[in-house]
């Protein structure tokens, strides 16, 4: 029997979130309580993912059933940002409230200087 092209789509998904979130294929089974194998065989398409596991492996990436699915792309917290940017997100994930709070602080500084430069820049251009 072929695979069904949904069922390689929905694999492709499931590694593409996986390298994005930058989760090895061990630490995703041991979540889902598999083999990496397993994780492998569902990546490939070589074997079709059941509803209550898709639905676990879509929690564990914080991403709606849909994203899997062609018609759905787009819906990952992960779709369209960069692996650089997907670390940065998995890093302040995995921070100390006290630090997340200091790292968003540390954005609007910069955000704010960077603004206020940009029309310090456009004032000087006017005159």
């Amino acid at each position: 029997m072929s695979t069904h092209v949904i069922d390689s789509h929905v694999g492709k998904k499931i590694r593409e979130l996986r390298n994005l979130a930058g989760v090895s294929q061990t630490k995703l089974a041991d979540s889902l309580g598999m083999s990496f194998q397993q994780v492998q065989k569902y990546e490939t398409g070589a074997n079709r993912v059941s509803a209550s596991k898709l639905f676990e492996i879509a929690s564990y990436f914080n991403a709606p059933i849909g994203a899997f699915f062609p018609e759905q792309e787009g819906s990952s917290e992960f779709e369209g940002i960069s692996p650089d940017e997907a670390g940065l997100v998995r890093a302040y994930r995995e921070s100390s409230p006290e630090i997340r709070t200091a790292i968003r602080s540390l954005t609007r500084s910069l955000s704010m200087e960077q603004d206020s430069s940009r029309s310090g820049n456009h004032e000087a251009q006017a005159e």
